[in-house]
């Protein structure tokens, strides 16, 4: 499930019963602060002003998502950006 927790975007592996597993921050300016591989015309103003599409858990933990046309990361288990 994506959504704002806590103030921040994320996303949340959930149980049938609604209860969280895991959560990974996935704001966009904490994935790519820099943002240089997309054009400054293209660049989301906020955390908020974009969607996540897609995504997959991995065995290991981590979690794959795509930002559309903005980009797609991977986060470990621990919530770091492999990439």
């Amino acid at each position: 499930m994506t959504g704002v927790f806590n103030g921040q975007v994320g996303r949340q592996l959930i149980t049938m019963a609604g209860e969280e597993v895991h959560r990974w921050d996935v704001g966009y300016t904490r994935i790519w602060p820099d943002s240089t591989h997309v054009s400054p015309a293209d660049r989301p103003r906020n955390d908020f002003s974009l969607s996540i599409q897609g995504g997959v858990l991995l065995p290991d933990g981590s979690a794959v998502f795509n930002f559309g046309d903005l980009g797609m990361a991977k986060m470990d288990a621990n919530d770091r950006v492999v990439w």
